[in-house]
């Protein structure tokens, strides 16, 4: 068992302070939805919460953590140093030049309402019309994507990607509605419609990630335009959602097979998993329940231990990537499957950190934190300006489209802002679904600013 020392306390004790200055510091006007907030809470609970949890329990639960609690301390201080070097850089004024010579956008993102209603209609209906096809093949469910590997041909993958565009439709419908055009038709749509789909088709992704963007919608969207103050009350209550509804039931619907719900007909499938991952996360009573989600929660919060051990692994058991992983997996995932179909394959050879760093096989994905990612490639250095480039990202994007805050820059950003939650994504795959999906975004503005006006009139 890990011992309480009094060092790593200190150190917990450090990055909490780091990660409670920005809300602590004076500003005007304060946005708690701006990029630092979200991501200094994800980082002390990564790093700080399960650091805690782990110096005062009995056993470790086979978690993945580093054999050293020396170690563990170190992955703390190299996490202190990475964080506030992020400060730094999103507090510099480097953002708010960065955001004045960017091209100005605008004109592109000031888009009519009646554009904008149009474009919330035929991207939804487009998005849905990818998910048809998808379950008809049986790839609507996204856990367990090895066994598809072989089987999907390229244009699959194409197809399965733009299916995104049914969640971008429910996320700038939700933001329109927030900006008051919330007319009894749309309104049904939105919320009686969209929501439960979107509820539906995350929880067969199998990941949690995916009910980010469907909870922040509603949230980002009734802060900036129904003019509130902080919505203390409903963040709580997202959170109760993500730890006690949406962690245990992703995690029990993953212990379905997921060939097996592949072969059913859609809503046979459905049931078939909604009724075994119930059974499976009520037999135990609400007690046990809470228990078990308090757990499962946990077990995801495990960034000092990875980081720990991608300590320990590097450079004995695997040499330093030296941008191999974030940069050269990005060139690979950004080229179209079509042109080339093996790409997933070359890009899991380079991030398979289950057996590359933790040595182990057929467990699947295991995350080592962006943090970690950056020191297994260039040591400290790597975590220090990875980290500040980090900083600048989040603040320079923030800045860019709170300028014109519309309902298109609004559902930008909210794309934006859950990928930035997402603090323990393989840096690669990270940066290419952001760039695709504000591609895809800026490509459907466009198109609804040339298309012929008359092709549309359905939607009005």
């Amino acid at each position: 068992m890990i011992g309480e020392t009094m060092p790593a306390y200190i150190l917990v004790g450090c990055l909490g302070l780091l990660c409670v200055f920005p809300f602590f510091r004076r500003t005007a006007n304060r946005d708690i939805f701006e990029p630092l907030y979200a991501v200094s809470a994800m980082y002390f609970l990564y790093f700080g919460f399960f650091t805690l949890h782990l110096m005062r329990v009995d056993d470790n639960y086979q978690r993945l953590i580093p054999a050293s609690f020396e170690t563990l301390e170190l992955a703390l201080l190299y996490t202190i140093l990475g964080f506030f070097s992020l400060q730094v850089a999103y507090y510099s004024p480097i953002p708010e030049w960065l955001s004045r010579i960017l091209p100005n956008a605008s004109t592109l993102l000031n888009v009519d309402d009646q554009v904008v209603s149009r474009l919330v209609y035929w991207t939804y209906a487009l998005g849905n019309a990818m998910r048809l096809f998808l379950v008809y093949q049986g790839w609507h469910v996204k856990f367990d994507a090895r066994t598809l590997v072989g089987v999907v041909p390229a244009y699959g993958y194409i197809i399965d990607y733009l299916s995104i565009l049914a969640p971008l439709g429910f996320m700038l419908g939700c933001v329109y509605w927030m900006a008051g055009h919330d007319k009894p038709f749309f309104t049904f749509l939105v919320w009686f419609v969209m929501f439960p789909a979107e509820i539906i088709f995350a929880f067969l992704s199998g990941s949690k990630g995916a009910f980010i963007p469907v909870v922040a919608a509603p949230l980002l969207g009734r802060f900036y335009f129904r003019k509130r103050r902080v919505p203390y009350l409903s963040l709580l209550i997202a959170l109760l959602f993500m730890v006690f509804i949406v962690t245990p039931s992703v995690t029990a619907i993953r212990g379905n097979d997921a060939e097996q719900l592949r072969s059913m007909p859609f809503f046979e499938g459905l049931q078939y998993a909604a009724v075994n991952a119930a059974s499976t996360t009520l037999e135990g009573g609400p007690e046990v329940y809470v228990g078990n989600a308090y757990e499962t929660v946990i077990e995801r919060l495990n960034g000092s231990g990875v980081f720990g051990v991608v300590i320990e692994s590097t450079p004995d058991y695997l040499p330093y990537q030296y941008g191999r992983t974030f940069i050269g997996g990005l060139v690979v995932l950004l080229i179209p499957t079509f042109v080339y179909p093996q790409k997933y394959e070359l890009y899991q050879d380079v991030a398979d950190w289950a057996y590359l760093v933790f040595h182990k096989e057929g467990i699947g994905g295991i995350a080592i934190t962006q943090v970690g990612e950056f020191y297994l490639n260039f040591h400290i250095v790597g975590v220090v300006l990875g980290m500040f480039f980090l900083g600048l990202l989040y603040r320079s994007s923030y800045v860019f489209l709170s300028r014109n805050r519309t309902a298109v820059s609004l559902w930008i950003y909210i794309v934006l802002w859950s990928m930035f939650l997402l603090i323990e994504y393989p840096l690669a795959a990270w940066f290419s679904n952001m760039i695709k999906q504000v591609a895809i975004i800026f490509v459907i503005i466009f198109a609804s600013k040339i298309f012929p006006r008359k092709t549309m009139r359905l939607t009005e």
